[in-house]
């Protein structure tokens, strides 16, 4: 029986520990909506959950261990406030997820923890030593001396969590102290799976066999979508530190025994590190290259990650990461006055496509023939042949497109409302709103009743056909009350690409099979929604927008996915503008210029009759302009990721991109042709330094701007209670 009870008790204190841990860094707070039913349920369920661990527990281990697994169980909750939780209690609650799951018994580690922060050798120590006296509840590997096991762990436990932290984690866009708490458990697994001694032809055939798929697999996920290589540098690690064990039980090296063997390892890996940040790899475009298409080159250098030079720059922007249990107060944005609305207001339409690049459609360039109804939808609208989005991820990329402004890294302002211009504009010009409900457009908005939604069975990866014959049916004949109407379409996302094995290879201009096939059904779909428009007389005098939150890395320099990264091929995005054209009178408009997801609210505003739209940091400016608007003066926009600190400045109208990315502590410089893919150019190190310099100031200078309208509206607020 009680081998059944403690294999139980482990796989209760692991989903346990895994809710838990999820709730004490605020992560299903920070996106909340974005994981299954089933696991937010699991929230609710931490407390029968640990008391049923700690009972088997009692069962399977023991008294003791079921009380002090029920002591850590019940601290966490404690620590762990309701809503996510924060700073030190955070910290604490990390801790102690884990520490049950390891008094429960010797034996497996959790294989999938979940995703945390990334964190830099001292913290990491500290951290080992925290989880340490949670280690010692279990006994030790059999054959191993317990002052030996103890010597080793510490550094072995460190050097995982290191891998982990700046492999897997720091990619995703998080650091800390917390973070090497959360790394700990793979660093463990690591250190006690080498440590004890199994029997020579069984090691030798394990690691071996380790070795050889872990290579392997590191090389076929070149190809596979893997958000900053993250999982293919972790597999990587785990497959060298296979070979290092091979090498030393298949020709062992009696005058260096294993204790001596490690520590000259670390001596190594320190001097290694020790160099890289005094010199650092450099951002040479052939450095650049080999880095980009070779997973060991990428790992070692992300490892090795040190520029010394140029620390200060990137910890400024880690800074700019905002913490999930903290969201930024919303600033008041307010709204130009109405010169003169139109005699007829338009229907207003905006079609957000995730995922659509630009460079596979023929307004833009390609000659594939994949989108016949979007080019001749182009034919009679504006075409804006370098738009942008200013974020690498729908998270902040589309709350900017309702806001027409950027936005703070981290949780979305709260509350909201008062910078979504677009919603008050529409609210003020007496729409009525149909709109998609996802989880971005709940949380900019105010929700219904104060929208009609439509396609309510999508909440997450909407696709476009069903979701577009909705709305349409929704829409009803013209009438007096103009119509504003929103969604978010999912088709190209690579969430729902990947289900079908991405066909051609992984390098640029490979075929892109399931991709284009999408394409091509998204296509088709707006084209019956089109007609539908037309047949019903409401095309003529609409305002129709398609356009795209992001784009999407596909093989690029070995490159795939979004979010954490904001490559130009993530960054460049298509915007197709119809206007009627009497709404287009007396408006001046160049489709070459620079336009940002940004400028979709105030081009709205202006053609319903608002202005002057004024030059404001970070907020956009109608691509339609009269007169009285003030251009930005700025030469650089402020571009970036959405969950990560890789901060860029686009430049030169558009025609340059400048990258500081703090994870890998390099730095990146592209030309941006109107057409055609974007060219890496090198960077010296002087001038690097020069635009990072550029960046944090231009982003002191948002942050000063948003101080200043929180004080005022904080000062008009006072004024008006006394």
């Amino acid at each position: 029986m009680k081998r059944l009870l403690r294999p139980a008790s482990r796989l209760l204190w692991a989903l346990w520990g895994l809710v838990a841990w999820s709730y004490a860094l605020s992560l299903v707070v920070f996106m909340r909506g974005f994981f299954p039913p089933a696991f937010e349920a699991a929230l609710g369920a931490r407390i029968p959950v640990a008391l049923a661990a700690a009972a088997l527990t009692a069962l399977g281990a023991g008294t003791l261990r079921a009380l002090a697994a029920a002591l850590a169980a019940a601290a966490c909750i404690i620590l762990s406030p309701e809503g996510g939780g924060g700073g030190r209690a955070a910290l604490a609650a990390a801790v102690l997820a884990w520490a049950p799951f390891f008094a429960a018994g010797p034996g497996e580690r959790p294989d999938d923890p979940p995703r945390g922060l990334g964190g830099e050798l001292p913290p990491a120590g500290l951290a080992v030593a925290l989880v340490l006296a949670a280690w010692g509840l279990s006994s030790r590997p059999v054959g191993t001396d317990a002052a030996a096991f103890a010597a080793l762990l510490i550094p072995l436990a460190a050097a995982g969590a290191w891998a982990v932290s700046r492999l897997l984690l720091a990619p995703l866009g998080l650091s800390g102290l917390a973070a090497c708490l959360l790394s700990l458990p793979l660093g463990f697994a690591a250190a006690a799976l080498s440590l004890p001694r199994l029997p020579a032809r069984a090691a030798v055939g394990a690691a071996a066999a380790a070795a050889l798929l872990g290579a392997a697999a590191a090389r076929a996920m070149e190809r596979a979508p893997d958000w900053s290589h993250a999982l293919q540098g972790f597999v990587l690690i785990a497959s060298w530190a296979a070979t290092w064990r091979l090498a030393r039980m298949a020709a062992p090296i009696p005058a260096l025994s294993e204790r001596r063997a490690a520590a000259a390892a670390a001596v190594v890996a320190l001097g290694l590190l020790v160099a890289a940040r005094g010199a650092g790899p450099g951002a040479s475009t052939a450095f650049a290259r080999a880095q980009a298409q070779d997973p060991a080159v990428r790992t070692l250098s992300r490892l090795l990650a040190g520029a010394a030079p140029n620390e200060a720059l990137f910890r400024a922007l880690w800074s700019r990461m905002g913490r999930p249990d903290r969201p930024s107060e919303a600033w008041e944005r307010p709204l130009p006055p109405l010169e003169k609305a139109p005699a007829r207001k338009p229907d207003i339409f905006i079609l957000v496509v995730d995922s659509l690049r630009p460079d596979l459609l023929g307004p833009y360039g390609s000659s594939l023939g994949l989108t016949p109804a979007l080019d001749a939808f182009a034919k009679e609208a504006l075409v804006f042949t370098r738009a942008f989005t200013p974020f690498g991820g729908t998270h902040l990329a589309v709350p900017s497109l309702w806001a027409g402004t950027l936005l703070p890294h981290g949780p979305l302002p709260t509350p909201f409302v008062p910078l979504n211009i677009l919603e008050r504009m529409m609210d003020e010009a007496g729409y009525r709103k149909l709109i998609a409900p996802d989880i971005i457009a709940r949380a900019v908005t105010k929700g219904p009743p104060s929208w009609e939604t439509f396609d309510e069975s999508h909440a997450v990866l909407r696709e476009a056909c069903p979701a577009l014959a909705d709305l349409a049916v929704r829409l009803g004949p013209r009438g007096p009350v103009p119509l504003f109407a929103y969604a978010h379409l999912y088709d190209l996302h690579i969430a729902q690409v990947e289900r079908d094995e991405f066909g051609g290879g992984g390098g640029a201009g490979a075929p892109r099979e399931p991709y284009e096939r999408s394409l091509r059904s998204l296509d088709a779909c707006l084209g019956t929604f089109f007609a539908a428009l037309k047949k019903g007389g409401r095309m003529e005098d609409a305002v129709v927008i398609v356009t795209a939150d992001h784009a999407d890395s596909l093989g690029e320099e070995g490159r795939w996915g979004h979010a954490h990264t904001a490559f130009p091929e993530v960054l460049r995005i298509p915007l197709f503008l119809r206007v009627p054209k009497a709404l287009r009178s007396g408006l001046a408009v160049d489709p070459g210029r620079p336009a940002l997801l940004t400028d979709i609210a105030p081009t709205v505003g202006r053609l319903l009759g608002r202005g002057p739209w004024t030059a404001e940091p970070g907020a956009g400016r109608p691509l339609l302009s009269a007169p009285g608007d003030l251009a930005d003066g700025a030469a650089d926009v402020v571009v970036g990721s959405s969950y990560a600190p890789v901060f860029g400045l686009l430049r030169n109208g558009g025609r340059r991109l400048f990258l500081a990315d703090a994870v890998d502590r390099s730095f990146h410089e592209f030309i941006l042709p109107e057409r055609g893919p974007a060219q890496r150019i090198p960077l010296p190190d002087g001038e690097a330094a020069h635009l990072g310099e550029r960046l944090v100031e231009a982003l002191r200078r948002l942050d000063a701007y948003r101080a200043t309208r929180r004080d005022s509206q904080g000062a008009g607020k006072a004024a008006r209670r006394t």
